[in-house]
């Protein structure tokens, strides 16, 4: 059912009202994700996902496969419901809104199965990306780092079945992540994606101002932020002892390593040995 209605009556509940909307990161066969450079307010000039306005009676998955046909003329397949956002904006291309847009959007995960790219006048310009650029706006920049569509699959350095039947995976990582930044989120969501319970081991404030000489954000800080993830299930902080003890106490199935740590040869003789009493697999690559 899609009604016209007049752009005098949609001010108005665009000035009174959430609107219920669609967006879409639509993935490739490469695994790079679309994005279009917007023509209008709100978010005039940037990079978005695509998507628009749900019409009444319309269902979501509906309303996906129409704008993605009407914006872009690609033909998607929807395949997960990644998140519900509020998105608020001050500006708009309404000149008698005054008060800015809310919606309310369903952000979902789209493969794209067909057809070729023609741009209607609401998009200037498409790129398919493979990472999470820093200038991206934050809610396209959430929506793609939650989407998991950059995580690795097939990271280097595991043997065996990671997943076995009625075993919970647990898997471990490390380090001071002062301070904490996108990479290290990228980093925590590739580690999750390999077992079923992530633990983030953090070094303490005087670790670090002994490696480095000083502590830019504190403990107290790195750890109230991680514990937030959702990808992260638990936060040990680290003592005075070695990394080794928390492998032994822990017991983790899989220690993952970032793209830092390449090789057996960058790991300490004494967290290899922990890993080995323990049965853990030390797994490289980890986020990139």
């Amino acid at each position: 059912m899609n009604v016209k209605i007049s752009q005098e009556v949609y001010e108005k509940i665009l000035e009174y009202s959430v609107i219920s909307a669609i967006d879409l990161v639509i993935y490739n066969d490469e695994r790079k994700i679309l994005l279009a450079k917007r023509v209008q307010e709100p978010c005039k000039g940037q990079w978005w996902i695509l998507g628009g306005r749900q019409i009444k009676k319309e269902m979501p998955e509906e309303t996906a496969i129409r704008k993605v046909r009407e914006e872009i003329g690609l033909e998607i397949k929807i395949e997960k419901l990644i998140s519900i956002e509020d998105a608020i904006f001050n500006e708009t291309s309404f000149e008698n809104v005054k008060t800015g847009v809310h919606y309310l959007s369903r952000i979902y995960l789209a493969k794209h199965t067909g057809g070729k790219i023609n741009l209607d006048n609401t998009q200037s310009e498409y790129k398919w990306v493979g990472k999470v650029d820093e200038d991206l706006h934050p809610y396209v920049k959430k929506a793609l780092i939650d989407s998991g569509v950059f995580l690795k699959k097939n990271v280097t350095g595991v043997s065996g079945n990671l997943n076995e039947k009625n075993k919970k995976v647990i898997v471990m990582v490390s380090g001071g992540f002062d301070p904490l930044h996108l990479g290290h989120l990228l980093s925590f969501q590739a580690a999750k994606y390999l077992g079923d319970k992530l633990i983030v081991v953090i070094d303490g404030d005087k670790f670090l101002k002994n490696k480095k000489g000083n502590v830019f954000m504190p403990l107290e800080d790195r750890v109230a932020i991680i514990k937030e993830l959702r990808c992260v299930d638990d936060v040990i902080v680290m003592g005075s002892g070695d990394l080794a003890d928390a492998i032994l106490y822990i017991r983790p199935d899989i220690f993952a390593k970032g793209g830092d740590r390449n090789s057996l040869d960058t790991i300490p003789k004494s967290e290899r040995d922990a890993c080995e009493k323990v049965g853990c697999k030390i797994v490289f690559n980890v986020g990139g």
